[in-house]
């Protein structure tokens, strides 16, 4: 069976678009990921739901900004962040990178970035930025444990190549 995008491609032919929407916002929670777009004439900032929800605020009451969005920013990512944002301004470079935020209780959390860049081609210019931030936290923590992990086993072995006891593991495919 060939399954095809409906006239407009926003969701297929069998979903009826209110509850494509449902189905997609459901999608998004499940991969914590959000969408967010910068108008660059009026400075206006939008973010769906989902991302206030990995920023930790009330979309009910918290307003979208670019300064929002820079005390957010963990300062020792805050410079590389916005130098990217300035170069997809003032040159249409788009980015994609995993950098911290820190939220209002302190907590830190680890994001992807994706931003995109939409271009006035008559005045050669960047009109919008939009993209996506995925709350990526667990996969990065999971990461730094593997590797403190795995570190913890080559000083193990390199101990045990100097003469210190270590036992081996005859089950342990490193060792």
């Amino acid at each position: 069976m060939i399954l095809k995008g409906g006239d407009n491609n926003e969701s297929p032919d069998f979903v009826a678009p209110v509850e494509w929407r449902m189905i997609r916002n459901e999608i998004t929670k499940d991969l914590k990921a959000g969408e967010w777009a910068f108008d660059c004439n009026t400075l206006e900032m939008w973010w769906s739901v989902e991302i206030f929800r990995i920023f930790n605020l009330d979309h009910k009451y918290a307003k979208p900004s670019f300064a929002s969005y820079k005390k957010l920013l963990h300062p020792d990512d805050k410079d590389l962040v916005l130098f990217l944002f300035q170069r997809a301004l003032e040159k249409g470079v788009p980015y994609e990178v995993s950098h911290r935020f820190t939220m209002v209780d302190d907590k830190v959390k680890w994001c992807r970035v994706k931003c995109r860049v939409q271009l006035d081609s008559s005045k050669n210019s960047v009109t919008k930025l939009f993209g996506t931030i995925q709350d990526i936290t667990l996969w990065s923590k999971s990461v730094i444990d593997g590797r403190k992990s795995l570190n913890a086993i080559v000083e193990a072995k390199q101990q045990d190549q100097h003469g210190d006891s270590v036992t081996e593991d005859p089950t342990c495919s490193i060792c």
